[in-house]
């Protein structure tokens, strides 16, 4: 339409923290997309500082956020179905078969739309006769392997793993290599996103 975009990307919830909203109208900023860059509550006071300013938003994945909710204009919701995704990972390993167990790796950052993929994940194969085996342990980074190791050397082979998204999957397939797990003969992974640099 003829309209000149100047986009500014803040990728932690440093960058997003309420201090910083607080700015957003100083610099010129007429409108906000953004998704949860950590659990609901923590950043809570900054979405309640957006939703009383005026400016258009757009949240992406955000539920359960009273001030949001309350808003009458300027505001658009887009959720990605979390149980369609979750399901419909369980039906891509279940078509191929051969799996002698199944596995899902949470987001290491607790968001909703992680916990209701790995729940679908889980009902879709319960109700086929399988069990999943979720990752519950302290958050799967690179410097915290032990739990990990000891959660995927209890899944037996080959063992179909759900990843909640394409960077954690990425974690994992690094974890497997260096685990001298071979990929996807031993451990199959499916993340989500279609990030083609990740991919």
């Amino acid at each position: 339409n003829g309209i000149h975009w100047d986009i500014r990307i803040k990728r932690d919830s440093d960058e997003f923290g309420l201090e910083n909203v607080a700015r957003y109208p100083k610099w010129g900023i007429d409108g906000i997309i953004f998704g949860m860059c950590a659990s609901d509550n923590r950043l809570g006071d900054s979405i309640a500082r957006i939703a009383s300013q005026s400016m258009p938003i757009v949240a992406v994945d955000i539920r359960d956020q009273p001030a949001l909710d309350g808003r009458r204009h300027g505001m658009s919701f887009i959720n990605t179905d979390a149980n369609s995704v979750g399901s419909e990972a369980a039906w891509f390993f279940l078509r191929r078969g051969g799996y002698r167990s199944f596995g899902y790796v949470p987001d290491p950052r607790e968001r909703s739309w992680s916990t209701l993929r790995g729940d679908a994940f889980g009902s879709a194969l319960r109700k086929e006769g399988f069990d999943c085996a979720t990752y519950q342990h302290p958050s799967l980074v690179r410097e915290n392997t032990r739990h990990f190791k000891k959660w995927i050397r209890g899944l037996r082979k080959p063992a179909a793993i759900f990843v909640a998204c394409d960077d954690q999957a990425l974690t994992v397939i690094e974890m497997c290599n260096a685990m001298k797990l071979a990929v996807p003969r031993d451990v199959s992974i499916l993340g989500v996103d279609d990030d083609a640099v990740l991919c």
